[in-house]
C-alpha cells in the first residue's frame, strides 16, 4: 500500500480500508483517522452487520481524505458504490447519473490502457489477467484461478485458460469478488 496516487490510486487505498479485518475496524478507526474517541465508541461501539460496514465506510472515508483529500475521497467512495452498490460488477459509464442528477466521474475506476494497434488483438485468458492488467501476479497464478472458477470477463466465468479473448474497449475483469480492472482502447489522436 503506497500513499503516492501513482503507486496506489485512491479508490484501491480506499478499498483496501473497506477491506479491513472486521476485528479491525474500531483500532484502525482510532489509529488512521482523526475522528474523537467518544464518536468512534458511541457510534461504532458494537459492531455487527450494518453497523460494521458503516464503520469501515467511515474508516476509509476518513483515511482516504486525510492522505488524497477529500474530492479523491468522495470519487472513490462514488465508484465502490457504483461498483459494487448492487452485488454485481458494474462499470459506470460517463452518461451514468447520481442522485440530484449530476454525471458521475469514473476516473477513480482502475483502467489499463491498450494502444489502439493492440485491439484486435486475441490474447489468451490467463496472460489478459497476468500481463496485460496485472490482476495476477504471474501467469501460473491466473492459470490456478481461471481452472478454479474465479476469473470472469464482462461478469462472464472464464472456463479454460487458453480461451483467446479480443481486446476491446470497455472489457471489465474480475478475479473473485473485489479485485477488477477495466481495459480501454487508447486512441492516436
Amino acid at each position: 500500500m503506497w500513499l503516492d496516487p501513482q503507486r496506489t490510486s485512491p479508490y484501491e487505498y480506499y478499498q483496501f480500508w473497506i477491506n479491513t479485518d472486521d476485528r479491525d475496524v474500531i483500532r484502525f478507526l482510532a489509529l488512521f483517522t482523526f475522528l474523537p474517541m467518544e464518536e468512534i465508541q458511541g457510534k461504532y461501539g458494537k459492531l455487527e452487520g450494518a453497523d460494521l460496514r458503516k464503520a469501515k465506510e467511515a474508516l476509509a472515508d476518513e483515511a482516504t481524505k486525510i492522505v488524497h483529500g477529500e474530492d479523491e475521497a468522495e470519487k472513490a467512495r462514488n465508484a465502490s458504490i457504483n461498483i459494487f452498490g448492487g452485488g454485481r460488477f458494474e462499470i459506470p459509464s460517463m452518461q451514468t447519473k447520481a442522485e440530484g442528477g449530476q454525471l458521475l466521474n469514473d476516473d477513480a475506476i482502475p483502467t489499463v490502457y491498450v494502444p489502439i494497434e493492440k485491439s484486435n488483438d486475441e490474447i489468451p485468458a490467463f496472460k489478459l489477467f497476468s500481463e496485460t492488467t496485472t490482476l495476477c501476479a504471474s501467469g501460473s497464478e491466473a492459470r490456478r484461478l481461471i481452472e478454479q472458477g474465479g476469473a470472469y470477463i464482462d461478469d462472464k466465468k472464464v472456463e479454460r485458460f487458453d480461451d483467446l479473448i479480443k481486446l476491446r474497449d470497455n472489457l471489465k475483469l474480475r478475479v473473485g469478488k473485489k479485485k477488477f480492472k477495466r481495459i480501454k482502447i487508447l486512441d492516436k489522436k
